[in-house]
């Protein structure tokens, strides 16, 4: 009797030093933190809602070959997906936009591009707002297509909510092309028939006048002076023969 009650005792005592290193190792582990909570009904596009200290509203989604113009275009490395969205900061102060993510129909998780940071209105990290105050941007993410995907949304980086919102995308058998439209072949201008060109016939030269005869000067009369070398001739014969003539006695 003594030998099963020392028995007893020993296996009361084990149970209770097991218990104590259990409770021990506990006290070391540090608290796992909850799972955020995530809305399980997914919003639509056009719907406003509120998660934590952060409102939105997505009004389209689309995809994109490429973005930017001329030495600025960037091209997706599998295809560049551009949400529509609005987002205003509902906190007491300034706070950052929390990031945004894609979700895909078996639960794979997509982070925001890199590329198009200097395209305007292209909404990036770090993106800062004051309280009261909305902003209307773009989201861009690079994507492989034919996929539907849900936008994940935060309630901030000190909350832990977060919503989903179904993008609702045209699935198409073939990806955006990501290969810049060749340029259109220039027109061609439409032949227009032309009339023949007559060339006018060379015309004879104009004939000439002929031209006016030398007017001959005038013979001088007796007691007129007239000008010319003709006329001082005249004079000068007279002249001798008016002095040769004889004197009467």
């Amino acid at each position: 009797m003594s030998k099963a009650i020392k028995g007893l005792c020993e296996l009361v005592g084990g149970i209770v030093i097991l218990i104590v290193i259990i409770r021990a190792i506990n006290d070391k582990t540090p608290d796992a933190k909850p799972a955020p909570a995530v809305s399980v009904t997914p919003h639509t596009l056009g719907d406003q809602f509120s998660v934590g200290y952060w409102a939105y509203r997505c009004d389209g989604a689309r995809w994109l070959p490429f973005i930017g113009t001329g030495f600025s275009i960037e091209r997706p490395n599998a295809a560049f997906l551009i949400v529509d969205i609005t987002a205003q900061n509902n906190d007491t102060s300034s706070s950052a936009l929390p990031p945004f993510h894609l979700v895909d129909s078996e639960g794979r998780i997509y982070d925001q591009a890199s590329a198009g940071v200097f395209v305007d209105g292209i909404i990036g990290p770090l993106e800062s707002l004051n309280p009261n105050v909305s902003k209307h941007g773009y989201l861009l993410f690079d994507v492989p297509p034919n996929r539907q995907y849900t936008l994940q949304v935060a309630g901030g980086y000190e909350s832990r909510e977060s919503a989903l919102l179904a993008l609702s995308l045209p699935v198409s058998a073939n990806p955006p092309s990501t290969e810049q439209s060749p340029a259109p072949e220039p027109i061609q201008p439409t032949p227009q028939p032309t009339t023949p060109v007559v060339q006018p016939e060379p015309s004879a030269p104009p004939a000439q006048e002929p031209a006016p005869a030398p007017i001959e000067a005038s013979k001088p009369t007796s007691g007129v002076l007239c000008n010319g070398t003709v006329e001082v001739r005249a004079k000068f014969r007279t002249s001798l023969e008016w002095r040769s003539m004889p004197t009467k006695q």
